[in-house]
């Protein structure tokens, strides 16, 4: 899977700050290690941790589409309070979810499997203005992939600084954004954490 696109996988290693040596590595938003190959206070430190940056808020709000004619997402950007004075930028990440792949350590199936970054590693440009602003990017989807396994998760990212502000994820076959509170969090930790 890391083979099938070594350039951006290793990008996107590189680009935490610390590089991701083993997994599962886990930061928040970018700038909060939560955890790293494995704990077992690993599904409370998740929850905490989603608690206190949802606390710390951001100053946008997302939400997505997809068009499957046009083979396009639009990103909306809600700008709601002022942002810093740093540039931005907006990445779109497809996923792919049920890939068969066996590993060393028994898992069989393999979800969010990492394909490819749109329009790439640099993303565009994003406005720190008030208001929304509508960004389409285009996807060039290879054929190979299970069309109706595919997600798109989309952040804006400090092109400095490289924290998150704000993402938005949605499986393409739905057409919007999953939006989901924070016991929907909490539910899948303890799932995870049960399997």
């Amino acid at each position: 899977m890391y083979l099938a696109n070594i350039e951006e996988n290793r990008y996107l290693m590189e680009m935490c700050p610390a590089v991701v040596s083993g997994v599962p590595t886990l930061y928040m938003d970018n700038v909060l290690k939560v955890m790293e190959d494995g704990s077992s206070t690993w599904p409370t430190r998740i929850v905490d941790a989603y608690g206190g940056r949802a606390e710390a808020g951001s100053p946008i709000e997302m939400t997505m589409s997809y068009d499957e004619d046009a083979v396009t997402v639009d990103v909306a950007v809600d700008v709601l309070d002022p942002m810093t004075a740093e540039s931005y930028h907006l990445v779109v990440a497809v996923t792919e979810d049920d890939i068969y792949a066996p590993g060393s350590n028994g898992e069989e199936y393999h979800n969010q499997v990492f394909r490819r970054l749109f329009p790439g590693q640099n993303g565009i440009p994003v406005s720190t203005e008030p208001g929304e602003q509508i960004y389409t990017i285009d996807l060039d989807l290879d054929p190979e992939w299970a069309a109706d396994n595919l997600r798109a998760t989309a952040w804006v990212q400090a092109d400095t600084t490289g924290a998150i502000l704000n993402s938005a994820t949605m499986m393409l076959t739905t057409g919007t954004t999953d939006v989901a509170g924070d016991d929907r969090v909490v539910e899948a930790v303890a799932e995870l954490d049960g399997a």
